[in-house]
């Protein structure tokens, strides 16, 4: 078996096109693995005080016949490694892979990390069950953790997917929304799927992500956020981004942003202002995304990732977990 393993650059023009045309191609694969996300995350890596003590690598393994099977995108502490996307807010971590490759390519991807690696622990965590890599992963290794996660499957029409949600929550959005008319109050939210974000509209999300901080240097500092996070950045920009913005009365008051590649939306950010707590505001959004998703069939699932907070998980219709492994090589 001719492959090579090897560090290389993610900023060669070769790599970048060899890259986006694997990730064109897996439809596995999340946003969170193209060329643009992950180039645009090692660029910004840096710049967060968590991450300074990192360095990030990428290993490709090449066959002499096929071409490039795969990358393998990681960060290094002192002697061990771990996945790119473990020191921060990116939900998932993954290889990415050509949708041919094999059994015995992984096999000896993983038996011969070490001529790159040296004889050190590498910790793939944040695995996803539905990545063939993780599957991998999972038949000839143990996780040492696996967390919850679920989505909001879409069915054919709003009426028949609102059922799945726990009855609870319903009345709890159903309350709100009675709430608000009682009080007078004008309610709506915003979407904007794939495109550039206003200033209007950044302002808005750092008020709410900022749990309605003040003062300069909080400002600041939010908005310094933006501009080293590839998260936000992403969103910023458009990048195969869904945002969805809650107001009443005009006044901000919860927002939700992700990403949406085929067929299905991920969840990075669900945040309320104190305020809006007060009339289930998170509660409405999620409402109202499920029906614009429906309504436009923009999605056939909202993948909520982790769902250790009870909102989340009562809007859950199917579970699912992520994984860590921890391999000596």
């Amino acid at each position: 078996m001719a492959i090579t393993i090897s560090e290389c650059s993610i900023f060669d023009s070769k790599i970048a096109a060899e890259w986006e045309g694997i990730y064109k191609t897996n439809a596995q694969l999340t946003v969170f693995s193209s060329y643009s996300f992950t180039s645009l995350f090692i660029k910004k890596f840096s710049k967060e005080k968590s991450r300074r003590s990192l360095k990030p690598i990428v290993v490709r393994a090449f066959d002499d016949k096929r071409g490039t099977l795969m990358f393998l995108p990681l960060c290094k502490r002192h002697d061990n490694y771990y996945t790119l996307y473990d020191y921060s807010s990116v939900p998932y971590c993954d290889a990415v892979y050509r949708t041919d490759i094999t059994k015995d390519d992984f096999d000896y991807i993983m038996d011969h990390l070490c001529d790159v690696l040296g004889n050190n622990t590498v910790y793939f965590t944040k695995m996803s069950k539905f990545s063939e890599f993780t599957k991998y992963l999972h038949e000839r290794y143990t996780a040492y953790k696996k967390r919850r996660c679920g989505s909001i499957e879409l069915l054919r029409s709003y009426d028949y997917t609102y059922k799945l949600i726990d009855k609870e929550c319903r009345e709890n959005i159903e309350e709100a929304q009675e709430k608000i008319r009682t009080q007078g109050l004008q309610y709506k939210t915003d979407f904007y799927l794939e495109k550039p974000l206003s200033k209007r509209v950044l302002s808005d999300i750092l008020l709410i992500t900022g749990r309605e901080e003040t003062g300069l240097l909080k400002r600041m500092r939010r908005l310094s956020a933006f501009k080293n996070s590839a998260v936000l950045q992403s969103i910023r920009n458009g990048n195969d981004s869904l945002v969805a913005v809650s107001y009443i009365d005009e006044y901000p008051v919860a927002c939700i942003y992700g990403f949406i590649r085929n067929k299905k939306i991920i969840v990075v950010k669900l945040a309320s202002t104190k305020y809006g707590v007060g009339y289930s505001s998170i509660h409405l959004l999620l409402s109202d995304l499920i029906k614009y998703s429906v309504d436009n069939k923009l999605a056939s699932s909202i993948d909520l990732c982790r769902t250790d907070d009870k909102i989340k998980s009562d809007f859950v219709s199917k579970k699912h977990h992520v994984y860590s492994f921890e391999i000596k090589l």
